[in-house]
């Protein structure tokens, strides 16, 4: 009786391993995994849409360096850059993240000679460093 015992112990304790890998496996690992795939995905498309808007924006401006990313927290597509020009003694800076899938800004900083528009510089930086997270 004592091997019966044991045995159904063993069978047992394998048939909770096996169902708590299983459970695992199916409800965390693979959501996760697909919530990553889906992520990578949208980062993809957001940069294909992103360089088409900074062709169309280049075209406008000198602009600078883009930068793209999805953000998953906002579930939307953010774009970044900016321009800036001299005319005399007059420059003007444009910086900005606008949404591309509605193609509004969210943030922006604009300068004409020492006269801000927008937000300053520094506070920007530190809004657009949270969006770009």
């Amino acid at each position: 009786m004592k091997r019966q015992t044991i045995f159904y112990f063993v069978i047992g304790i394998t048939a909770l391993i096996i169902a708590a890998s299983t459970s695992y496996y199916f409800v965390i690992f693979l959501p996760q995994r697909n919530e990553d795939v889906r992520i990578f995905a949208a980062n993809q498309k957001c940069r294909e849409t992103g360089e088409k808007i900074y062709k169309e924006d280049s075209q406008k401006h000198g602009m600078n360096t883009p930068e793209y990313i999805f953000n998953a927290k906002l579930n939307t597509c953010l774009y970044a850059s900016g321009w800036g020009r001299c005319e005399g003694d007059i420059c003007v800076t444009y910086d900005f993240v606008k949404d591309i899938l509605t193609n509004k800004n969210i943030i922006y900083s604009g300068y004409v000679g020492d006269k801000n528009n927008g937000l300053s510089g520094e506070e920007f930086n530190k809004q657009k460093q949270e969006l770009f997270r």
